[in-house]
C-alpha cells in the first residue's frame, strides 16, 4: 500500500486520520508541527501528503508551495485536508498548485477519498 504523511497540528484529528489509513493497510507518519516537515518528509519518502491548512506557525498551503520546490517532495502529490468550505479548499488548491483537496468532515472515508491521488501516481 502507500506511504502517506499526514501535517496537522490537531493530534487529535491526525490520530483518527492515521487510524483509518492505517485501517486501509497503508503506512502513515505524522506530523503535528509544520516546521521541519520538508527534512521529514524526505526521510519517510511519502506517496502522498495530506496538509492542513490552518496551522498557526505556517500555513499548509505555504507549506505546500516549499514542498513542491523541493526537489525529493516535488512529485509528491500534496492534498489539502481541512474543515474549511470546498470552495475555499478549492481556491487554496489552485493558489498553492495541490493535487487536490480533501473536507475533514469526510475523515471516516479518507482512505477511498484518497485513491484517485494514488492512483495518479501509480500507487495502488
Amino acid at each position: 500500500m502507500a506511504r502517506i504523511l499526514i501535517v496537522d497540528d490537531a493530534a487529535m484529528i491526525s490520530t483518527l486520520a492515521s487510524a483509518v489509513l492505517r485501517k486501509a493497510g497503508h503506512e502513515v507518519a505524522v506530523r503535528n508541527e509544520p516546521l521541519g516537515t520538508s527534512s521529514f518528509a524526505m526521510k519517510f519518502a511519502p506517496d502522498l501528503i495530506l496538509m492542513d491548512v490552518s496551522m498557526p506557525t505556517l500555513s499548509g498551503d505555504k507549506l505546500s508551495q516549499i514542498l513542491k520546490r523541493n526537489g525529493a517532495t516535488a512529485n509528491v502529490p500534496i492534498v489539502l485536508f481541512s474543515s474549511k468550505s470546498d470552495a475555499e479548499l478549492e481556491a487554496l488548491s489552485a493558489e498553492a498548485a495541490t493535487a487536490g483537496y480533501i473536507s475533514k468532515s469526510k475523515i471516516k472515508m479518507l482512505a477511498t477519498c484518497i485513491r484517485p491521488y494514488l492512483r495518479d501516481v501509480g500507487v495502488k
